[in-house]
């Protein structure tokens, strides 16, 4: 009996028993699966947190550049886009060095960080999917690891730290609701108040207090609220909605019942948005303009004008209000042509004319400015006015918005006075001496709709509106800077002289090597074409007709390797000269460091037919008639130290070229004749000597020649018949569809 209760015990217990530790596995196991799942979330969160910020790009590689801002304050300024590498789960960031600064580790979890030597980082590196995890977890998620393999615990990072790093760990710095490393602390200094004009009729206490954001961690740049503090506008004691911009004017009615400034919008982050201009009155409240002018594809920027003596920032009429604005510059990538327009709102150098040998001489660029007429009972209606021009003003009304247009750039009614002026018109002008006024005609459907034979630029000079025909349409206009007075009676225009894929625009190859097509609006309309921009000038002659000027200037001396801009060499010379198409080595640093850059890559052409490309803008005649000395840069000469130059005989009447070459820091060519070339080394500027010490005198190198004989053991090459009755270099052949197509040829007869 008891052997038969046994068996039926077994029987029923036994797979009860089995099913329990089956299902208890299953258990684990989903419990395992469902904790790796949630450590994963945890550390996909982790990691979303920390965001990379981009300010800007640096260096010839054009590298981002920008900060780390992690949703739990951690703030790491300075730093490149590809210089900083996270842990698995986000608690590490391996940052490298920015500019001269040493790498670092920070832990968010601990808010502390470790700088590091470039062998302690590239030790770390090695070990770094190691670092021990936000949760303390010891084992890989997903994987099994062995025990040198494994995430290491607190107190094995410790010791591995303790024997491979020299600097111990650094707190963070708390800065409001940011945490910074020790050495970012920015340096803070409570500064005086600034000074905030009063009421004229004094019966409204206005000041301001030290503004702070309820985060910092949403500010662009927040550090800077530390080192440049921010201030936020007071009336009787009440905070204002607005963060005064001190820099820029802040005026008064005279009854004091209105204000008008420039200032940041509290409610939106005085350092997420544009400044904005304020205007107070004590019947309507606060209104605001955001934008200094209505919305444009154009490529510019209006931006608040400075108070400057006889020219108010604001002027008060009753319920209106006159607002001063600048029209910025626009600058291409390069002096004279390029594929995309930059604009300054700050002073910028730009040529103002040639020195004798052809180096640039840089000025300020003159600034255009115009007046918004603000009306308060209507905020939303554009109208401007321009300085006088023939004793009265122009005046522009916004017509056409760029939301109700094709192109989306906005159109204008113009006026002269009571003098109504037809058509549609651009904001953009120049007004050159009080006399002419430079328009821009409005285009339909970017040109495409325009009637024909209709000119897009127009002269006004008080009485009729002349039509200046171009074979191209105008992007920009601008002033220009005489070499002797501010402003001089040229203005410069922007052309849009060919359409070209924005991946063929290499800065490192001249712009007549780039790829390009005749201009058209419908080439322009695809998505992966660009304008090619040309700079030209136009001016008026003596009897006030505007005309178009060359693209080259007419020279009869030797130019310097740094001279800029194309030439043509005429006169008492056999077989005339032309150079175009150079450009500068490498952009210099500082602006006016522009007269030490050497100029390559031009190309030159001789009446008869005989072409080298390559060359730079110095040349000389031979004395006998038979061609021209040319010579070409190296790749990145040193103003100062010696590189090799190339020395070029340009035969046209034999059809061949000569080259020899020398070691030199900066050639001049003084002179050729039978006995030889003579050249000399360029001296730079000496520095200025320092107060109560002379200026060391300039020593002028000694005159080398080059004796004539060597020409007979130099390299020759032949130049061969080519299209379009050019003589070529074998590999210059390529290059001839190019010289054809270009746009601006001093004579006519060489090629039709």
């Amino acid at each position: 009996m008891m052997w038969w209760i046994l068996a039926v015990v077994v029987v029923i217990a036994l797979p009860l028993v089995l099913w329990y530790r089956a299902d208890a596995a299953d258990r684990a196991l989903k419990l395992a699966r469902e904790r790796e799942l949630a450590l994963k979330q945890e550390q996909n969160q982790k990691l979303k947190e920390i965001i990379f910020r981009k300010h800007g790009e640096a260096g010839v590689s054009n590298t981002p550049y920008g900060d780390i801002m992690c949703a739990d304050g951690v703030y790491l300024p300075r730093l490149w886009e590809s210089g900083f590498a996270t842990s698995m789960d986000g608690r590490w960031l391996r940052i490298s060095g920015y500019g001269q600064a040493s790498p670092y580790l920070v832990d968010r979890k601990k808010r502390c960080t470790w700088t590091l030597s470039a062998e302690e980082a590239s030790a770390l590196e090695e070990i770094h999917w190691r670092l021990p995890r936000w949760s303390g977890e010891t084992v890989s998620v997903g994987a099994m690891h062995n025990e040198a393999q494994a995430p290491m615990t607190e107190g094995q990072f410790a010791a591995w730290l303790a024997s491979n790093v020299a600097n111990s760990a650094m707190p963070m710095a708390a800065l409001r609701d940011l945490w910074v490393p020790w050495d970012a602390m920015p340096s803070q200094k409570e500064e005086v108040p600034p000074d905030i004009p009063l009421p004229p009729s004094g019966g409204r206490l206005v000041g301001v207090q030290r503004y702070w954001p309820e985060s910092l961690r949403t500010e662009r740049q927040p550090l800077e609220l530390f080192t440049k503090p921010q201030w936020q506008l007071l009336f009787d004691g009440q905070p204002q909605p607005w963060v005064v911009a001190t820099d820029l004017p802040f005026s008064w009615r005279e009854d004091g019942n209105a204000l008008a400034m420039y200032a940041y919008s509290v409610a939106q982050g005085n350092r997420q948005q544009r400044v904005a201009l304020a205007v107070w009155e004590s019947e309507r409240g606060w209104q605001k303009w955001a934008e200094q002018q209505p919305p444009d594809r154009k490529p510019w920027e209006l931006s608040p004008a400075p108070e400057e003596p006889g020219q108010p920032a604001f002027r008060w009429m009753k319920d209106r209000f006159l607002q001063r604005v600048r029209i910025d510059t626009p600058v291409l990538q390069r002096f004279r042509h390029g594929s995309h327009i930059e604009y300054h709102t700050d002073e910028v150098l730009v040529p103002a004319g040639h020195q004798e040998d052809g180096r640039l001489e840089l000025r300020p660029a003159p600034i255009t400015s115009l007046l918004w007429e603000r009306q308060l009972q209507h905020p939303d209606r554009w109208l401007a006015r321009s300085e006088p021009v023939a004793g009265k003003s122009l005046s522009w009304t916004l017509e056409l918005p760029a939301s109700a247009t094709s192109g989306e750039r906005a159109a204008y009614r113009l006026r002269w006075g009571e003098v109504v002026i037809p058509g549609l018109w651009e904001l953009e002008h120049v007004i050159v001496q009080r006399t002419w006024a430079v328009l821009l005609r409005y285009l339909q459907n970017d040109g495409q709709d325009g009637k024909e034979g209709e000119a897009q630029v127009c002269i006004w000079d008080g009485k009729e509106l002349l039509p200046l025909d171009l074979p191209w349409p105008v992007a920009r206009i601008t002033p220009t800077p005489s070499a002797r007075a501010p402003k001089s009676l040229r203005v410069r225009v922007l052309a849009m002289v060919g359409v070209m894929k924005e991946s063929d625009a290499d800065l490192r190859k001249p712009t007549w090597r780039w790829y390009q097509e005749p201009f058209t609006w419908e080439r322009l309309e695809k998505t992966e074409y660009t304008p090619l921009y040309e700079v030209r000038d136009i001016v008026p002659d003596n009897q006030g007709v505007w005309r178009l000027l060359p693209s080259w200037r007419t020279i009869a001396t030797t130019q310097h390797p740094c001279a800029d801009g194309d030439y043509f060499w005429a006169g008492d010379v056999k077989d005339e000269l032309w150079w175009f198409g150079g450009m500068r080595q490498y952009t210099p640093e500082q602006p006016q460091d522009d007269a030490l850059v050497p100029r390559c890559h031009g190309i030159s052409v001789t009446r008869s037919g005989a072409v080298l490309c390559g060359t730079g803008p110095a040349a000389y005649p031979n004395p006998n008639g038979d061609g021209w000395l040319l010579l070409e840069p190296p790749e990145r000469p040193a103003y100062g130290g010696v590189t090799t130059w190339t020395l070029y005989w340009l035969q046209p009447q034999r059809r061949l070229v000569r080259n020899l070459i020398i070691q030199a820091a900066m050639p001049l060519i003084e002179g050729w004749d039978n006995q030889g070339i003579y050249w000399r080394e360029d001296v730079p500027h000496a520095a200025s000597a320092e107060e109560g010490q002379p200026e060391a005198p300039a020593q002028r190198p000694l005159t080398q020649t080059i004796d004539p004989t060597l020409w007979q053991r130099a390299e020759v090459q032949d130049l061969k018949q080519g299209p379009y009755g050019l003589w070529l270099r074998k590999e210059d052949m390529l290059f001839a569809e190019a010289i054809r197509k270009h746009r601006d040829w001093p004579w006519e007869a060489l090629i039709k």
